[in-house]
């Protein structure tokens, strides 16, 4: 998850930044991409941590 976010706001962002017009889009459309998968991560982590506690299990989120 943290690779995810740390990939997507290390992304360039601006043409300040010496990115070409398409460039550009190209960067706004992998961030787009990006933020879905971290976003369906979350969701994954959500559902696996509701079925451990319907098992009566404890969610465990360390390493």
């Amino acid at each position: 998850m943290c690779s995810y976010l740390y990939a997507m706001f290390g992304l360039k962002t601006r043409e300040a930044d010496g990115l070409l017009p398409d460039e550009l889009a190209a960067v706004r459309r992998w961030h787009s991409a990006i933020l879905s998968v971290a976003i369906d991560e979350m969701a994954h982590l959500g559902l696996v941590a509701n079925i451990q506690c319907a098992l009566s299990v404890r969610p465990h989120f360390g390493r």
